[in-house]
């Protein structure tokens, strides 16, 4: 006996277990007693097996074999289904629906249950779980209802059971079946609309700069070759017009000197000097801003030929080795005007004032890289004094407009050498 009625024990032996189970059964003024507070050690088992007890409200007696345990399952249903505090909308009552299809923004749900057993209600106790989102059954005891709130988009199932006085569950689970559909925009054709979407974009866009990229391509080459008609134009002219009143200047003065004598005929020797000069500068413009000369095999080509006219008569011997390869890299014409310039200034310096008894010229290319080499073996200078003049400064000036490098070894006595270089960095 208890202050909460009386209480029936069972112990319960499972196999594999060492420790049994104890099941206990409580009856109170549910089951027929006058009172659920019973009296400390009122409590009596009589000669016919009658047992008794003594409560705040009488006494109690009975035969143990003539209490019958309520084993029944009880029954449970739903007494109420709400929808954003709202009856379902759907034509069924409560107890009968088995399912519901809502919109993503109906996702707040109240569920009400009870159990079909009227002999003491008051003791049922229930479990439920909503599958999808609980990880497991809630036993909430008697309270008979639940909220969900803000459920996301999916599948749910709802399972409720009811469990009697003795400790019976129900048989099978209550169930209603709950989608929830997405909104449009987390539906997966929307995501395919979108991903084509996307990628229509990317393709036209693509495309778009592509297009782009190529007309402004075509207006840059239709302005190269209009830059290179127009140099082709230019050197047509210098070629025709001032290269040809250049040289007929020339042949007047060498006619009038072979009739004059004197200060005059020295005075025409240097027109005439000056004239043969301008018609060889003149020359070397032209051929720089020739677009079908703008290779690095076309500069050594031009090189061994200029070469050749400045040591042809000069009192030393000569030696010229220069690549025949060069054909696939590209000259601006800075470069190809400069290294001529370079390489021509260096050869005269040497006929004028080296006495050497041989010169050598010679390029190689490195790991994109153009180098030359000119040296002589005559008297050679003090750099240190000569460092100053307009030749050697102006060699070393256009070699730094290439972005190159250039240095140079030499000493009285022990002749001269020049070692200068540029990077080559177009290719056809």
């Amino acid at each position: 006996s208890t202050n909460n009625g009386l209480s029936k024990g069972k112990i319960v032996y499972k196999t594999g277990e060492r420790l049994p189970e104890i099941k206990f059964m409580n009856y109170t003024v549910s089951e027929g007693l006058p009172a659920d507070e019973m009296n400390t050690g009122a409590f009596y088992k009589g000669k016919s097996g009658n047992l008794y007890f003594g409560s705040v409200k009488g006494v109690v007696w009975f035969k143990p074999e003539d209490i019958k345990s309520n084993l029944t399952k009880p029954n449970i249903q739903i007494t109420g289904l709400l929808v954003n505090d709202y009856e379902a909308d759907t034509a069924l009552a409560a107890g009968y629906i088995q399912a519901l299809q809502l919109s993503y923004n109906e996702n707040n749900l109240y569920f009400r249950f009870r159990s079909v057993e009227f002999n003491n209600a008051l003791k049922i106790r229930y479990k439920y779980m909503l599958k999808g989102w609980d990880k497991d059954w809630i036993y909430p005891g008697t309270l008979n209802e639940v909220y969900y709130n803000n459920l996301p988009s999916g599948k749910y199932t709802f399972k409720v059971m009811a469990q009697g006085n003795m400790g019976i569950w129900s048989e099978k689970p209550r169930e209603v079946y709950i989608t929830i559909r997405p909104p449009f925009w987390k539906t997966w054709w929307f995501y395919t609309l979108t991903a084509i979407a996307v990628l229509l974009s990317v393709i036209f866009i693509t495309r778009f700069f592509i297009n782009q990229k190529l007309k402004a391509g075509v207006a840059e080459l239709k302005k190269q070759k209009e830059i290179e008609k127009e140099r082709q134009r230019i050197s047509r002219e210098m070629h025709d017009d001032i290269g040809a009143g250049l040289t007929q200047i020339t042949l007047m003065t060498e006619s009038l000197k072979n009739k004059m004598t004197g200060y005059a005929g020295k005075d025409l020797d240097n027109i005439t000097s000056t004239s043969r000069k301008l018609v060889n500068n003149m020359g070397e413009i032209i051929w720089s801003l020739n677009p079908n000369q703008k290779t690095l095999s076309d500069l050594f080509a031009y090189l061994r030929e200029q070469i050749n006219l400045q040591l042809e008569y000069a009192n030393f011997k000569y030696y010229i080795s220069l690549p025949k390869a060069g054909n696939n890299i590209l000259l601006t014409n800075e470069q190809r005007r400069n290294l001529v310039l370079v390489t021509k200034e260096i050869i005269n310096n040497a006929i004028k004032y080296s006495n050497a008894q041989n010169i050598f010229v010679k390029s190689i290319i490195q790991n994109g890289t153009l180098l030359f080499e000119i040296n002589d073996d005559g008297d050679g200078f003090d750099l240190q004094k000569s460092h100053n003049g307009n030749g050697i400064k102006n060699i070393q000036i256009r070699i730094k407009e290439l972005g190159g490098s250039i240095s140079i070894d030499t000493s009285p006595g022990k002749g001269c050498r020049f070692n200068f270089s540029i990077f080559l960095n177009a290719t056809i």
